[in-house]
């Protein structure tokens, strides 16, 4: 509502005495909010809010006027606040939208608050409540690629199991080393689980590189891996060999002497 004053002035000029009533009115304001949701869910801490603030100027001078919004969260605490001047035509309605974010820091009701800054107090004001919610997207764990298991078997020179050699793995793609095994005394690795790929399986004895080959893991798998030097000799082999090689020299001397 408006309001009315009444200001009376006497002036006096010789024998005249005049007296002047100036009488003026305020313009009267009335103030809504509306395009507030009752609830909002977020899924980060930002909101944005785009309400629209309806200005009633009832009164019958048109002029510009001062809207003072702010919000409050749970706690009391001012979260966003604003001034802005609009031009109020007199008899009429304006709409004033603003849009704008603050920081939610915690959920529940939020309230929004405006009011028309004029020199009578108490001043037209409004409010409207919202609920903040938060909802946490859901989290899907990253399945874990298919593993398969990988054995590798070495045998040397004689195709005798290969005992005490250290065995590595090295994925071919980024050359990262995936495993370091030892074979036992039937020439077995442990199992070890590497995802599908191409690997180089690098054989060393005494730390000396014996062999390298390149396998392509789709499936479990233990692979035969045969190297270039005896790694076990028993007696018997020895004495085996030692034989193969005493006959092959006779036959070489008796042909030899037949061709003489």
């Amino acid at each position: 509502m408006g309001s009315t004053s009444t200001i009376t002035t006497t002036v006096t000029e010789g024998a005249t005495t005049v007296t002047v009533t100036l009488t003026t009115t305020s313009v009267a304001y009335d103030i809504n909010i509306i395009n507030v949701p009752a609830s909002i869910t977020r899924t980060t801490a930002e909101i944005s809010l785009n309400p629209t603030f309806k200005i009633f100027n009832n009164g019958p001078l048109s002029q510009d006027c001062t809207l003072k919004f702010w919000v409050v969260d749970p706690n009391l605490q001012t979260v966003y606040s604003k001034e802005r001047t609009v031009f109020t035509p007199a008899y009429a309605e304006t709409d004033v939208t603003e849009s704008f974010s603050f920081q939610a820091s915690s959920d529940g009701n939020y309230r929004i608050y405006s009011e028309i800054l004029t020199q009578y107090t108490p001043h037209p004001s409004a409010q409207q409540q919202f609920t903040v919610t938060t909802s946490y997207p859901p989290v899907f764990p990253t399945p874990k690629p298919t593993q398969y298991a990988l054995v590798v078997h070495v045998v040397d020179l004689f195709g005798m199991n290969a005992p005490d050699l250290t065995v590595k793995i090295v994925r071919v793609s980024d050359g990262k080393l995936m495993a370091t095994l030892t074979t036992d005394a039937s020439g077995l690795t442990d199992m070890v689980k590497l995802p599908k790929g191409q690997y180089s399986v690098d054989v060393y004895k005494d730390d000396v590189l014996q062999l390298q080959t390149l396998i392509t893991l789709t499936e479990d798998t233990t692979t035969r891996i045969q190297i270039g030097i005896p790694v076990v000799l028993t007696f018997t082999r020895f004495l085996i060999i030692l034989l193969i090689a005493i006959i092959l020299i006779l036959l070489y001397m008796m042909k030899k002497k037949k061709v003489i």
